[in-house]
């Protein structure tokens, strides 16, 4: 049964890995030696698997129910802009990944590629803010 461009199969796995990265982002860790608010955690790694596996539009949607989920469960002590930040930051580092493998196609010498070009944008957004 289809839903429009969305099929129910696309819409579970997108909310399935959803909820894995809200769990992954609990699980944040301090970097040592760095100011509190330096957090390490894996919750971008389901966005990923959701942009190879279904799209540029189900990474994004994972990363917004992530951050709903985390709003929801933990609340916000930035305000808000902590949580804008990293929907700015996974952005850029989601859309680069698709761009290059719509372009280039699927190996492994373009997965180093799309990973190298997702850091340099990345890397970009506080230059630019």
């Amino acid at each position: 049964m289809k839903t429009g461009k969305w099929s129910i199969q696309k819409l579970i796995y997108t909310a399935m890995l959803a909820a894995v990265a809200g769990v992954l982002m609990s699980l944040e860790f301090s970097v040592p030696m760095m100011p509190p608010f330096y957090k390490v955690d894996f919750s971008d790694v389901p966005s990923v698997i959701a942009v190879f596996l279904m799209g540029p539009v189900s990474g994004i949607c994972v990363e917004v129910i992530k951050l709903l989920i985390k709003l929801i469960t933990v609340g916000t002590n930035t305000m808000y802009v902590g949580e804008l930040a990293n929907l700015i930051a996974a952005f850029l580092f989601v859309w680069p990944l698709w761009f290059l493998y719509q372009k280039l196609g699927a190996n492994r010498k373009l997965y180093q590629c799309e990973h190298y070009a997702s850091v340099i944008c990345e890397s970009d957004e506080p230059a630019a803010g």
